[in-house]
């Protein structure tokens, strides 16, 4: 038996047989258990629910690797081959993974044929140019594969966590930065924070299953410090989908609090 974990090292009360040779029955479960885990996600998506998918970019050529992975894609489970695939472009490089069948096992039958005994649905690691050739249909892309852990979230829609704010930035002490999802499971970040000294680009950081699935940018702007609640000097904050919290600077920062109050979709 296995217990499904993630790279992180989180476990979850799922036990499976080995993938390879699972029950279709028990497939079927892990299976409606990871699209209701996506219904929110793009068609395309799948999860990666065991192993890696890795790209060294530093290479020459550039190359991914997979190392035991399983991914559940449109409604089947895969066992991805292990392989690594050189970019066919270095300087656009791009892989997906493609369905096919693994002859697992063969015996040798008394007529002299050897006929497979096990064959499993699996993925093989295919390269392609990241700008000409689109992901093929069918195929998943190894930027979609999404890590189990991004999906399995603590409800913590009754809530709000308090944002730690980075070195730099000050929060208001009656309303300071706070996050939560909300009852469709979209993230909300509201209060009020201002720049105290030597700021860096990074407000603060959302924990796993409150990141977005790709970046989204907004504006916020301060309240003028004189007394007569003018706005000014805006900024862009970006939430990006590895958490990060994001401030990109045009002008001076005001000496007023800065207020947010918006959702990001997920």
């Amino acid at each position: 038996m296995k217990k499904l974990k993630t790279e992180e090292g989180v476990g979850f009360p799922l036990r499976l047989d080995d993938f390879r040779l699972m029950q279709d029955s028990s497939k079927e479960m892990v299976a409606h258990i990871c699209k209701l885990l996506l219904q929110n996600r793009p068609y395309t998506s799948g999860i990666l629910l065991a192993g890696s998918i890795t790209t060294n970019l530093s290479a020459s050529p550039k190359t991914c690797t997979t190392t035991d992975a399983v991914v559940y894609f449109q409604g089947e489970i895969y066992d991805v081959i292990n392989d690594t695939v050189d970019a066919v472009d270095d300087g656009y490089p791009n892989w997906h993974l493609t369905p096919t069948e693994q002859v697992l096992s063969s015996r040798s039958y008394r007529d002299g044929v050897t006929r497979p005994v096990h064959v499993n649905s699996s993925m093989q690691l295919v390269s392609r140019h990241g700008y000409t050739t689109p992901c093929p249909e069918g195929s998943l892309d190894i930027g979609s594969a999404i890590k189990l852990a991004e999906l399995i979230v603590v409800k913590q829609e009754s809530y709000t966590q308090t944002a730690i704010l980075m070195d730099g930035y000050e929060a208001d002490g009656g309303n300071k930065v706070r996050f939560r999802r909300n009852d469709i499971g979209n993230l909300e970040i509201f209060g009020r924070f201002k720049v105290s000294s030597s700021p860096g680009s990074t407000l603060f950081m959302l924990p796993l299953g409150f990141r977005p699935a790709i970046a989204q940018t907004f504006f916020v702007f301060a309240e003028a410090p004189d007394g007569y609640n003018l706005i000014e000097k805006p900024i862009k904050i970006q939430v990006l989908p590895n958490g990060t919290v994001a401030i990109n600077q045009y002008q001076d920062f005001s000496e007023g609090y800065y207020t947010i109050c918006n959702t990001i979709f997920l």
